[in-house]
């Protein structure tokens, strides 16, 4: 714990020294701080799970009349290591990302905080300083996003739904809390724990889903996802890593923590909820991600994707549990950390990548891109790296942790029964289909933004961006190489940190050559066999086409069809490339297509122009949030005419108030 507050010392300095520092080396400087805080994290962190030993700290001193209380557990340590290890590799990437930039003060300032902010979350051991860890992050994320809001005029907006969601949710979680300590004179939460049986079911029920509703609206499940598609393509690219990669693993740690420990698995039907939200967030967040040409805007829908992923675990995990087979809960909720470890270094590497590309073209739209293989290979090498491990492709980290998590549901089905097999049943099948929508998605990504020829003179001109800038994608681009061919050693890091939830069970794989090998559970998984067989196949299928194929092989564009004269205007877009998909979930996705034809002055007959537009919006902002946003500001209006400042008004509506209180208590 103690080298924890060194780590925070650390940030600190670097923080306040951008203040004071000159343009040349306040960044570097900061950056070099955020990066030793982050090792000195991830080393603490590993200690704790090694040994699976808890260390605490209190002080009444600190936090104003409830004191601070700290508790660092091998659970808590597991987010902190994966906050750290993206912390580095943001931190190295900001000295080539801001190196240019004038205003620079504000994210090497608060950057540091935000970051320390995370670390404070997980080991909170108190209902009020784990409220004043969440409101330092949600504020210190809110001035992130805001950070180009002088370039951009759609940040504030965004900016503002994100602080209003952030902070509807951070009121639901200090209800929850607060039902929840109806049964103690504390707020400890081991306090919490040993009252939380004498609550009834009604009030445990309520304070279950008042905490995940906020839970969830950090996380970016969906229907409480609305702000993430709005602050992730306005934020600056290393915030947004941040934000997707580690941010919204606080979401999913508050769901287990409270849901497992603070309340402990109490009844199925809770879980079956749980599920079914996870299975619309997968789904929906997997048709948003296919639809967008945007590639942070795609890349944000992508994480509502993966978080619904992990929600459909969690929840199987609960029902298993409440069926008294923790054994198989044990792997269930091991598979989802070990998904959220790879979640958050290839979502790392996929936003660090885009930031990359902005840099180089200065656009981010896949319809105004192309070519970018040839003009800058390092970095569409790393996104090809992050689209492979998304797509759940061997030997990367998204097939290994997708693997492990489906391995996980199809096991749950053959251990439950009645309506828990039906609802894991129905969590799979949306697991099945988001991963498919997803890999068309990075299909496209990947196809129409760094294939074919440049669709405008930036795609054109783009040039590789600052050594470090590279360094830090390739770092991630290397973990989800190493996390998918040895992922036996990881998945027994997550057991060991998923262990203090179900500490009767135990389930180690073995580790040998990289592949997971669970006796118990009768299945095996060998990544790096695959590689290895993949690589034998594909040098034979090379050796063949060279031995068969005698006569000279013309070269021409790809995507061209074989046409020597490509061009910008001949190839797909993203949005042709989405439409047929876009077609068959029109009833979800509701687009908005319009068609503008304008004809020459002389006759109506010719055609001077066409203009066609296809903007895939939120369904659920449009048809849930806006009337909601519209009946609120009709509120509002109708309030202030009523506070118009005249005192004989204020006086008749005190009258009138006084005459009904009166007649309700005659």
């Amino acid at each position: 714990m103690h080298l924890l507050f060194y780590s925070f010392l650390v940030g600190s300095i670097g923080s306040f020294a951008s203040l004071v520092l000159t343009k040349k080396y306040r960044n570097k400087f900061a950056s070099f701080c955020v990066v030793l805080e982050g090792l000195i994290c991830s080393y603490e962190s590993l200690s704790i799970i090694s040994s699976g030993k808890t260390t605490t700290f209190n002080s009444n001193q600190l936090l104003p009349f409830f004191g601070i209380r700290l508790s660092l557990d091998p659970l808590s340590a597991y987010f902190i290591l994966i906050t750290s290890l993206l912390a580095i590799a943001v931190g190295i990437y900001q000295l080539g990302y801001i190196r240019h930039s004038t205003k620079a003060k504000t994210p090497t300032f608060i950057y540091p905080f935000f970051f320390t902010s995370m670390v404070l979350v997980p080991i909170s051991n108190s209902v009020a300083t784990f409220m004043a860890s969440w409101e330092i992050m949600a504020i210190t994320s809110i001035l992130l996003v805001l950070t180009d809001h002088a370039k951009n005029n759609n940040s504030g907006h965004a900016t503002q739904w994100y602080a209003l969601m952030t902070h509807l949710g951070a009121a639901s979680i200090f209800i929850g809390f607060l039902i929840l300590s109806l049964g103690t004179k504390h707020q400890q939460f081991s306090s919490i724990v040993m009252s939380s049986s004498s609550l009834s079911t009604i009030e445990k029920s309520l304070a279950f889903f008042l905490l995940f509703i906020g839970f969830a609206s950090k996380a970016g499940a969906t229907p409480f996802h609305v702000w993430l598609p709005r602050a992730h393509p306005q934020a600056p690219s290393p915030v947004s890593a941040m934000m997707s990669g580690a941010m919204v693993n606080l979401g999913i740690y508050g769901i287990i923590k409270t849901g497992m420990t603070l309340i402990k698995v109490s009844e199925g039907w809770w879980w079956i909820v749980v599920i079914a939200i996870g299975t619309i967030s997968a789904i929906y967040g997997a048709l948003q991600c296919v639809t967008n040409s945007d590639i942070k805007k795609l890349l944000a829908y992508s994480t509502i994707d993966n978080v619904g992923l992990m929600i459909i675990g969690i929840g199987a995990s609960g029902l298993l549990a409440t069926a008294k087979d923790e054994k198989f809960a044990l792997f269930m909720i091991s598979g989802v950390l070990f998904q959220m470890l790879a979640h958050s270094i290839f979502k790392g590497l996929l936003f660090l990548s885009a930031g990359s590309i902005q840099y180089s073209t200065g656009s981010l739209n896949l319809d105004q891109l192309g070519g970018l293989l040839k003009k800058i290979p390092l970095t569409s090498t790393c996104l090809l790296i992050g689209a492979f491990s998304i797509s759940a492709l061997p030997p990367f980290s998204g097939f290994s942790s997708e693997w492990v998590l489906f391995e996980g549901l199809f096991r749950s089905i053959l251990h439950l029964s009645g309506v828990n097999r039906l609802a894991v049943l129905f969590g799979l099948s949306g697991f099945a289909l988001a991963s498919g929508l997803t890999a068309t998605a990075f299909v496209k990504t990947t196809g129409i933004g760094l294939l074919g020829v440049a669709r405008s003179s930036h795609a054109e001109t783009a040039k590789e961006v600052p050594p470090t800038m590279l360094f830090s994608t390739f770092l991630l681009a290397l973990s989800c190489l190493v996390i998918g061919i040895v992922p036996g050693y990881f998945l027994k890091l997550t057991m060991k940190s998923s262990q203090l939830l179900f500490p009767a069970k135990k389930l180690s794989p073995n580790f040998k050559y990289g592949s997971i090998d669970l006796p118990n559970l009768a299945t095996n998984i060998d990544p790096l066999l695959l590689l290895v067989l993949f690589t034998i196949a594909l040098l034979m299928i090379l050796l063949l086409l060279k031995a068969a194929i005698k006569r000279k092989v013309r070269i021409t564009n790809s995507w061209g069809c074989g046409n020597e004269y490509s061009n910008s205007k001949t190839q797909y877009t993203a949005t042709s490339f989405a439409e047929p998909l876009q077609r068959v979930f029109a009833d979800v996705i509701r687009p908005d297509q319009d068609l503008v034809v304008s004809h020459v002055e002389e006759s109506r007959f010719y055609v001077n122009n066409i203009t066609y537009s296809n903007l895939s919006q939120d369904s659920i902002e449009r048809f849930v949030y806006v009337p909601i946003k519209r009946a609120v500001t009709t509120w509002g209006k109708f309030a202030s005419q009523m506070q118009n400042g005249s005192t004989h008004r204020y006086l008749s509506l005190g009258f009138i108030v006084l005459l009904i209180v009166i007649l309700v208590l005659s």
